[in-house]
């Protein structure tokens, strides 16, 4: 499987996730009105790109010394044909994903953005 750079991470989101829940906890402490946390919905919707461009040039030339056409003397023939082309392909996969986590504390209890404990 190969490595996409910048690439969102499951994991990256859910240690966000909780990093801004640990926060709302400790900013709740001491507060007297307290927010439980029955579940959390997570939706991502991810999609990769991988496009491939490409160039090409052929040139090729003719030299000939003098030459007879129709039993006319030419004399010196020069030519040059070139010919150059560009073509790009892309193609974007698209994921979507959801999540539904429930938040509970370290001994098992629903989390709750304070520090007062439910009844």
């Amino acid at each position: 499987m190969s490595e996409v750079n910048d690439a969102l991470e499951l994991s990256g989101v859910i240690a966000g996730l909780r990093a801004e829940l640990e926060k709302a906890q400790e900013e709740g402490k001491g507060k007297e009105i307290s927010f439980g946390v029955d579940g959390i919905e997570i939706e991502l919707d991810v999609s990769i790109a991988k496009s491939v461009e490409g160039d090409a040039k052929a040139t090729a030339s003719l030299e000939a010394g003098d030459m007879s056409v129709l039993k006319y003397v030419v004399g010196k023939v020069k030519g040059e044909f070139s010919i150059s082309g560009h073509g790009k392909y892309e193609k974007v996969a698209s994921q979507k994903v959801k999540l539904i986590l429930s938040a509970n504390n370290q001994d098992g209890t629903k989390t709750t953005l304070s520090d007062n404990k439910p009844s």
